[in-house]
């Protein structure tokens, strides 16, 4: 888990502030919201639902405007963090549809 971010690290990435606002909407309850409360009639949409919407609130988050721009968050170290396995723009459609 990550306890600081120093500003002056080498390597930081861009979306620094992808922290603040996953850290909030877990001690929040949003996530825990979303586990529990947001069911879906299919199985498998269940299953890949928390990942999805995190990557679309992280990409909503930083300004992204079309769904290829989603890519901008694959392999981010805060992303990974959160246990975020951006997919391609295409999954993350389907999900949507």
């Amino acid at each position: 888990m990550i306890n600081k971010i120093d500003f002056k690290a080498k390597n930081l990435t861009s979306n620094a502030g992808l922290f603040l606002l996953l850290e909030n909407a877990k001690s929040n309850g949003i996530f825990d919201f979303i586990e529990n409360d947001l069911v879906f009639d299919n199985d498998s949409t269940n299953k890949i639902k928390m990942n999805h919407i995190k990557t679309m609130l992280c990409g909503h988050f930083i300004g992204i405007d079309k769904l290829e721009r989603l890519k901008l968050l694959q392999n981010d170290p805060l992303v990974n963090e959160f246990d975020i396995s951006v997919k391609e723009p295409e999954t993350v459609s389907r999900f949507l549809g």
